[in-house]
């Protein structure tokens, strides 16, 4: 069995740019922690909505409806997302 991280090329530029964003995301960490209610339904985290609106941007998807589209079956966008397929659990 194979990963997605095997499937995607060393040298691919979405590499490079996925560094970037966590770094980014790990300084904004604190910030977006606070955006979780303590109660209700449990949110999409915000850190998954940002890195998937950087991927409409970057591919031009003129859409949201799109962006779901191309995410369940466009593996490099999958794994630039880096979405997890548990949900996140408050503390």
């Amino acid at each position: 069995m194979t990963t997605l991280e095997d499937v995607v090329p060393a040298d691919h530029p979405l590499r490079a740019i996925r560094a970037m964003v966590d770094v980014a995301l790990a300084k904004m960490s604190p910030a977006l922690d606070e955006l979780y209610a303590a109660a209700g339904r449990p949110s999409i985290a915000p850190e998954y909505l940002l890195r998937a609106q950087l991927i409409q941007i970057l591919y031009a998807i003129p859409s949201e409806r799109r962006l779901v589209e191309q995410l369940r079956y466009n593996l490099l966008l999958r794994w630039s997302l880096e979405y997890p397929s548990t949900s996140r659990s408050s503390t």
